[in-house]
């Protein structure tokens, strides 16, 4: 897995047709498979405690409920930028919002999706989102494989880290395999 080393996602402004155009900033990162599959990544790197500083309880499931809200929302930010409208010269990709703290549709599973929408000259047009979750996903790992080598980056910025803990686990499929404990 290959972080792309050139341009991050950036919002394709004409997609908008007569919409405003919001003032979101750009994603994060493209990463590329050994296969050529393309994501493109937001991370977000929140207290375990809120998610634009708004404060809920700690059931993961109740985590993911909140986040879906906010994906889905009409209101273009920070965190549902993932669903912006995205230059990309014709390659099909797929969407990872990339996070550390405990949310998952099932309170287990480091992998959720969201359906939302993004924008196509104007008009809305059904995507999914992959919500990854790094605290279920080593979770699972120390339980399942409590003597499993351990990726260390020290030194690196938090977005590098998630960058790289991703390139690890981002399969060449499309849509990343369920978990089971």
């Amino acid at each position: 897995m290959t972080v792309w080393d050139g341009p991050v996602p950036t919002k394709d402004k004409a997609a908008f047709g007569d919409r405003p155009v919001p003032s979101v900033r750009d994603l994060d990162a493209w990463l590329e498979s050994p296969s050529g599959k393309w994501w493109a990544v937001e991370a977000k790197n929140w207290t375990a405690a809120s998610i634009d500083s708004r404060t809920y309880g700690g059931d993961p499931k109740k985590r993911f409920e909140e986040l879906a809200g906010i994906l889905q929302s009409d209101h273009w930010s920070g965190v549902n930028k993932i669903a912006l409208p995205l230059r990309n010269d014709g390659y099909e990709f797929s969407r990872v919002l990339a996070i550390w703290r405990p949310t998952s549709h099932n309170g287990l599973d480091p992998w959720s999706s969201v359906d939302t929408y993004t924008l196509v000259a104007g008009r809305e047009q059904p995507i999914e989102v992959q919500v990854f979750s790094a605290s279920l996903y080593v979770t699972r790992l120390l339980a399942e494989q409590p003597d499993a080598p351990h990726l260390e980056l020290r030194g690196d910025s938090v977005l590098a880290r998630t960058l790289a803990v991703l390139g690890h686990l981002l399969p060449d499929w499309p849509r990343p395999p369920p978990v089971t404990l």
